[in-house]
């Protein structure tokens, strides 16, 4: 899924790095459920053991902010 939302980003770059999707799975709950509001870029979330509290602007992209790598 990361590989295919890279590959999507990739064909538009300009418009889709920040893009957040409003079907189910763009709300603050996963699939909706409990029913919640959409995502911002500005949401803090936490990743656990992976790293310290980001926001969701900052996980867009796999080569900026916290995050650094690519698919071939």
């Amino acid at each position: 899924m990361d590989r295919m939302w890279t590959l999507w980003q990739a064909n538009d770059p300009e418009n889709r790095n920040f893009q957040l999707d409003e079907r189910p799975y763009g709300h603050i709950t996963w699939n909706n459920d409990p029913a919640s509001r959409l995502t911002t870029l500005d949401d803090v979330i936490n990743i656990g053991w992976a790293g310290p509290e980001t926001t969701m602007r900052e996980m867009m992209s796999t080569t900026g902010g916290p995050l650094c790598y690519f698919y071939k």
